[in-house]
């Protein structure tokens, strides 16, 4: 029987696309020569991984990047589906209010792979969610909630380099018959397990 990282990984092997750490390398790069410069989050205590800032929402691809990165850690077992339940139900991630027709409100959480302190995100720079890459600080050794953005246009310039994938996602969620084009890391990371089981 195939573990749930083979099915992964023969199943993304049938799509034509570069790996994760290619995919990720402009982010890295950038977030690279902000820590150079004193522009990091060494000194922090994360807040915009706790609810106070979160609402990350991730495609299926990039979820898929999460999930082989923590299945190759050999930490995909029944205490992570519970800690991601337990997020899930902590925050009623699972719970849509609709606004605009079909968009869904972003709901702000803590993110499961957060642990107190610097360098708090137990994630791989190379799986972890595009937008967390581009949320950097604005001044040196920023310790203080509120000094780090999203850095959009680092965001534009990385989705126009990665265009040419655009069908990509697509056909990851036809492929597992997936409901959703971005969902809450929680929530697309249960979905996933449930797929690949």
């Amino acid at each position: 029987m195939l573990s749930i990282s083979q099915k992964m990984n023969r199943f993304l092997s049938s799509f034509d696309y570069p790996s994760d750490k290619e995919r990720r390398f402009l982010l890295n790069s950038e977030m690279t020569k902000m820590m150079e410069s004193g522009h990091n989050c060494y000194s922090c205590v994360g807040h915009c991984c706790t609810f106070a800032y979160n609402s990350m929402q991730v495609t299926p691809l990039e979820a898929l990047d999460c999930l082989l990165f923590l299945h190759e850690e050999n930490r995909v077992d029944q205490a992570l589906v519970e800690r991601l339940e337990e997020t899930v139900k902590s925050y009623r991630l699972d719970y849509e209010i609709l606004i605009g027709g079909s968009r869904s409100m972003r709901r702000q959480y803590t993110c499961p792979f957060f642990e107190a302190g610097p360098k708090g995100c137990t994630i791989s720079k190379h799986s972890k969610p595009y937008g967390c890459l581009a949320f950097n600080p604005l001044e040196r050794n920023v310790s203080i909630e509120g000094k780090c953005t999203s850095q959009i246009s680092l965001l534009e310039k990385h989705d126009h380099e990665m265009s040419r994938y655009d069908d990509l996602n697509e056909r990851i969620k036809e492929s597992l018959k997936l409901s959703w084009n971005k969902k809450n890391l929680p929530v697309a990371l249960l979905d996933l397990i449930k797929k690949f089981q």
